[in-house]
């Protein structure tokens, strides 16, 4: 049997999110049909993330076993060819069967996008969060670098969370760029719906509602705020999953046997 690896993007608008649910459109259950359909085997896939419904994603890694002995240049034709046109596979390698997409993972990033102008866009209503009143970015960013380090309990996580390891947030920034306001944060792992309630508190800084003082205390200590809503999943984005080196220097194809052979 071969591991496969797939790194792959995907518009959320139209699932119930990445992990198969009986009787839902979701993105792992559309991957396995066409895996199946270019394979003519069962495959089970394993990601590195499990989005929520309606979120996006231009980095997840998924990984699946094939006695398949297809080229693995073919693989991401065949398999695209069998996929709707909101997912799509960017890449595709060969590795050790011991590679786990999600356990192997060093961390992931993620990106909220926040659309911050009077009028909301017809084009970017299913990918951003609008926001009409203008937003102060530096005094979001300035919160931001509040996250950074290691958190015994994640903060603007469910207090039933009881990680095994502290969660180390190694970078949170906000940056403006024209009408844009991006959130961009990465983590040795999420919790469930922790970013979004992130940039929902982020969002009352930005708007004023909420003081520095008042973040770092949400942090801790008032998960069911309201100055901490869960903000819209179409604004998110599973950006990157990073490993201990880059999927390519990995990859143990025949492809990759020849290339170290010159």
């Amino acid at each position: 049997m071969r591991r496969l690896v797939l790194v792959i993007e995907y518009q959320g608008t139209h699932y119930a999110g990445f992990q198969i649910q009986p009787g839902r459109r979701t993105i792992q259950g559309e991957l396995e049909t066409a895996i199946e359909a270019i394979v003519g085997e069962h495959v089970k896939t394993y990601g590195a993330g499990r989005t929520d419904a309606g979120t996006h994603a231009y980095g997840q890694v998924v990984a699946f076993d094939t006695s398949s002995m297809y080229d693995i240049d073919v693989f991401g034709r065949g398999i695209n060819s069998k996929l709707p046109g909101d997912i799509r596979v960017i890449s595709v390698y060969q590795m050790e069967s011991g590679f786990d997409p999600r356990r192997s993972a060093h961390s992931r990033r993620y990106r909220y996008v926040v659309l911050n102008r009077t009028n909301p866009s017809a084009l970017w209503k299913d990918f951003s969060y609008h926001v009409a009143k203008p937003m102060d970015d530096q005094s979001m960013n300035a919160a931001a670098e509040l996250l950074k380090g290691a958190h015994r309990h994640p903060p603007f996580s469910n207090p039933k969370v009881k990680p095994s390891h502290p969660q180390v947030i190694q970078s949170a920034t906000v940056q403006r760029m024209e009408d844009w306001i991006v959130l961009e944060i990465e983590a040795t792992s999420f919790y469930l719906h922790q970013v979004r309630r992130i940039a929902g508190a982020l969002v009352g800084i930005g708007l004023h509602r909420i003081s520095i003082e008042d973040f770092r205390s949400l942090m801790e200590n008032d998960y069911n705020s309201g100055a901490a809503p869960v903000l819209p999943a179409k604004g998110l984005y599973l950006a990157n999953v990073s490993y201990s080196m880059a999927l390519d220097k990995m990859d143990v194809s025949e492809k990759r046997k020849i290339a170290n052979d010159y």
